[in-house]
């Protein structure tokens, strides 16, 4: 189907470093959309883009870190993913830090 053909695509791109590509695929893993569900191979693939620089991987990890889905629960760890990538102001880090700093 369109789902896998694009898994195949976005793996040929990922292996080549691209890291819009690498998050992509994660997202399909995460989701089991054109490939198995992995929730390992999604959270590999989104720390892979994350350390690249990566926001919205970075804001995937924060969110694994948060909920334990993917990884381990670790609230600092969530934080430090968090502000990496509100820093590169994506939108949906920068709600999460600022919902995140008003709780405490």
């Amino acid at each position: 189907g369109k789902h896998a053909e694009a898994a195949v695509l976005y793996k040929k791109l990922a292996d080549a470093g691209d890291i819009t590509a690498i998050t992509r695929l994660a997202w399909m893993y995460e989701a089991g959309r054109g490939v198995e569900r992995s929730l390992d191979e999604a959270a590999r693939l989104f720390m892979q883009a994350a350390q690249a620089g990566g926001a919205e991987a970075q804001y995937a990890i924060a969110v694994m870190y948060r909920t334990g889905k993917g990884q381990v629960k670790d609230k600092e760890q969530s934080l430090i993913w968090l502000k990496h990538s509100a820093e590169q102001h994506y939108p949906a880090a920068i709600a999460a830090l600022a919902a995140e700093t008003s709780a405490e």
